[in-house]
């Protein structure tokens, strides 16, 4: 794990590793969300020149009780163990809610009375994921996951931290706050499908510039098609078939190539990738749809 800053006042650069008390440096698997925080940073620092010139500032911070979940290890006990731990007031509740503050894409859009009640909606939700048995346990831990989780999940540093992302992804969810998580972030959101394009299509060639233009504004008109600030009796049926349209490409907010199941880093392979394909094929006829920009506007086949 590194962390990369530029101190404003000297205008020297900083890249921090994290190490563990030993002073072994903490690892974890590239995410697109890792390479979203750290490859406008690193561009900026060459540019500068801080690189060439030797004026980086390198160094190493001790990071206790650093913990991260993969894909098949999700750490259910340890979430539900911190839960507990809230819940008995071993910790503090207010904490929590701050750190879902946090994850939350606005938190302001919640009145306070919404904001528990969502709040505690989803904490007991998680609660009841929780059976005697162990392996059910996972198993109901992992379906809730799946249903409400993103890559993100994975980049969490520790089970507060997951429980409090967990919490504010079922109330976006809850409150059908889909518009907002779907429109957070978009420019990164493009960058990384388009990288998932490019993976899903080996033998083409992608115009990263274009596509990614192409996808973002798609999303954006889709999702503001699908929930309008408000809804009129006569464009309620276009509103209807717009959110139509997004199911294909999302689910509870999670654009479908933010999922867990998907790795920026590998190619998808078996199932996933016949569902990845099936997905794509249905953003590239949403593209020509939304933006009138043909799928051979931005992708030519290698060779062709």
């Amino acid at each position: 794990m590194t962390e990369i800053a530029k101190d404003e006042t000297t205008g020297r650069w900083t890249v921090t590793t994290l190490t563990d008390k030993s002073g072994k440096p903490i690892m974890k698997s590239v995410s697109g969300m890792d390479i979203d925080r750290n490859y406008a940073k690193l561009v900026d620092m060459f540019m500068d020149g801080a690189i060439a010139m030797g004026t980086v500032d390198y160094k190493t911070r001790v990071e206790e009780g650093v913990s991260f979940a993969t894909k098949e290890e999700l750490r259910a006990e340890g979430v539900l163990d911190a839960l507990d731990r809230y819940e008995h007031g071993n910790l503090s509740k207010a904490d929590l809610k701050e750190l879902v503050r946090a994850e939350l894409g606005d938190a302001s859009a919640f009145t306070p009375e919404q904001f528990d009640d969502l709040f505690n909606k989803g904490f007991s939700h998680i609660q009841l994921t929780q059976k005697d048995d162990k392996a059910e346990t996972r198993q109901n831990f992992r379906r809730l996951v799946r249903n409400y989780a993103s890559a993100a999940y994975l980049d969490k540093k520790n089970d507060r931290e997951r429980l409090a992302y967990l919490i504010a992804r079922q109330m976006e969810v809850y409150a059908d706050h889909i518009k907002a998580s779907l429109l957070k972030d978009l420019d990164a959101k493009a960058s990384r499908c388009v990288q998932m394009l490019k993976m899903a299509y080996p033998d083409w060639n992608v115009k990263v510039a274009k596509a990614k233009d192409a996808i973002a504004t798609t999303i954006e008109r889709l999702v503001k098609a699908a929930y309008p600030d408000k809804i009129k009796p006569e464009n309620q049926r276009d509103v209807n078939m717009a959110r139509k349209y997004l199911k294909h490409i999302q689910f509870n907010g999670t654009f479908f190539t933010e999922r867990l199941e998907y790795d920026i880093g590998h190619r998808a392979a078996g199932g996933y990738e016949v569902n990845l394909h099936t997905q794509m094929n249905a953003l590239l006829s949403l593209v020509k749809k939304f933006t009138n920009v043909t799928a051979k506007e931005y992708m030519t086949r290698i060779g062709a």
